[in-house]
């Protein structure tokens, strides 16, 4: 959920809390996906946990900083990827490819160089 000032974030958290108990038929999904997908990131944002038609948990009210936290993908190498899982991402988002290159770059000027490249494992 999200409002432009904390006091209407706080009154947004209660009509949605009233319609979740007046709406027994409501899924907890579709809300959220409507709340995701539908409705503008407003700088004020709060997050609830929805069972069985009541809030059971609510998120204090903050405010999102005004320019995205940068996110950093870190894979284990044990075993949770699989061959070309970041094949997509290459190839549609122009940073994470250019924090690719520059990773391979970084790996590529170690005293031991690997034989390998990340963007070339990416490709296969």
């Amino acid at each position: 959920m999200s409002a432009n000032t904390a006091a209407s974030l706080k009154e947004q958290v209660d009509r949605y809390r009233d319609f979740a108990k007046s709406a027994p038929q409501l899924r907890a999904a579709d809300l959220g996906y409507t709340l995701a997908m539908r409705r503008d990131k407003l700088p004020h944002r709060a997050f609830a946990v929805l069972q069985n038609g009541d809030f059971t948990e609510t998120s204090n009210l903050a405010r999102a900083p005004p320019t995205p936290s940068k996110i950093y993908m870190i894979f284990s190498g044990q075993g949770a990827q699989w061959p070309g899982m970041g094949k997509e991402l290459i190839e549609s988002d122009f940073l994470f490819r250019r924090d690719i290159e520059r990773m391979d770059d970084t790996l590529q000027r170690l005293i031991h160089p690997p034989e390998w490249t990340i963007m070339g494992k990416s490709q296969a």
